[in-house]
């Protein structure tokens, strides 16, 4: 059975009354609660201090592979984030790099660093 519009009137008073009465609780919950999410949300975000673009040799196949260096907020601690390994073709590796990339051996990943991001 739906309600009558005295019945919507009557509900919307006390909501509104009840809504005056504690505005000033309202007000200083939302604001705790906003300052949390902020806060949490600070501790968060993550700076990118630099990145480093490597080219990998395995036998006859070529990679590059990048590590982003981050630092959280917070703590100010470093952090290495590591990229896949993304297979390139020969063609798109000038003559004078494709001379000087080192071998990978023993499942040690050197390669030539061929760029540097710095922020």
């Amino acid at each position: 059975m739906p309600l009558d519009p005295i019945s919507w009137l009557i509900i919307g008073a006390i909501i509104g009354a009840g809504t005056v009465v504690f505005w000033d609780r309202i007000k200083d919950w939302a604001t705790r609660v906003m300052g949390f999410l902020l806060d949490q949300m600070n501790k968060l975000v993550e700076f990118l201090v630099g990145g480093v673009v490597f080219l990998i040799k395995e036998g006859k196949k070529y990679y590059k592979k990048l590590y982003l260096y981050t630092r959280d907020k917070e703590s100010q601690k470093p952090y290495r984030r590591e990229s896949d390994k993304v297979e390139i073709k020969e063609a798109d590796i000038p003559s004078d790099l494709r001379d000087i990339v080192p071998e990978k051996t023993n499942n040690e990943e050197t390669g030539l660093q061929v760029a540097t991001l710095k922020y």
